[in-house]
């Protein structure tokens, strides 16, 4: 069941680098309602001949894996790009994968060997995935999918566990320094903390909802869910 909003708690205080709650805010795009979406996250997209197919409009891609000179072209073709990272696991082919410190890691997740899961309230996690967002920036991306966040709702390994309320504060901070950078921030599945993190996230991504039959839980989402807001798209990926 989804906590109210305003009174999701954190499971314990948070510590942390500061970031402003009003940040200089950069220009970004934002995906428009009812735009179409292309993911390749197992490769990288072809654009070698000066044309990409198909012509989606919007991309979702691996941060790690794209060349800069990829997302460059992809943006000269009319392109915008999402770049994908995780947030909220260790992957160990990543290479800032040494970055992490031993606390920061939980529980591998199953059938994922050698990603395991992190502890988003330790500052060094947020020192680390900032560095992603930067990476993000200085590629060129126009929008952040910052993965896995829903680290509360998984065996994770943390005690104390991992609440809604911490995915909440982690999100704002992530959100609030991505925008910093001309950045666009979406997020996947998350659906108990949805109303919360409305106003710090410009799209979402659903999972397979279909066949867990839990779409209408956007609903809050792609319409105003009060006077002053705008509804925002949700991409609905089946596999």
């Amino acid at each position: 069941h989804a906590t109210p909003a305003g009174s999701l708690p954190l499971s314990q205080p948070w510590n942390t680098e500061q970031v402003s709650s009003n940040p200089r805010q950069a220009s970004y795009w934002k995906p428009p309602m009812k735009s179409s979406i292309q993911f390749i996250l197992t490769g990288i997209p072809d654009v070698d001949d000066g044309y990409i197919k198909p012509e989606s409009g919007i991309y979702e891609i691996d941060m790690f894996y794209t060349p800069e000179e990829t997302i460059r072209t992809m943006t000269e073709l009319g392109q915008k790009t999402i770049c994908y990272f995780s947030a909220a696991t260790a992957e160990n082919w990543r290479d800032d994968y040494d970055e992490f410190k031993r606390q920061d890691l939980g529980q591998e997740l199953p059938d994922w060997p050698g990603e395991r899961y992190l502890d988003i309230r330790r500052d060094n996690v947020f020192k680390v995935i900032k560095k992603r967002i930067d990476l993000a920036a200085e590629k060129g991306c126009n929008a952040i999918e910052p993965d896995n966040v829903d680290v509360y709702s998984n065996e994770n390994g943390f005690k104390p566990e991992i609440t809604p309320g911490d995915t909440v504060a982690y999100l704002h901070k992530l959100s609030q320094y991505a925008r910093s950078k001309g950045m666009s921030v979406g997020i996947k599945n998350c659906i108990e903390i949805l109303g919360d993190i409305f106003d710090d996230v410009d799209f979402a991504i659903s999972e397979e909802c279909v066949q867990w039959r839990n779409c209408t839980a956007y609903a809050n989402f792609t319409t105003a869910p009060r006077a002053g807001t705008e509804g925002k798209p949700v991409f609905e990926v089946e596999y």
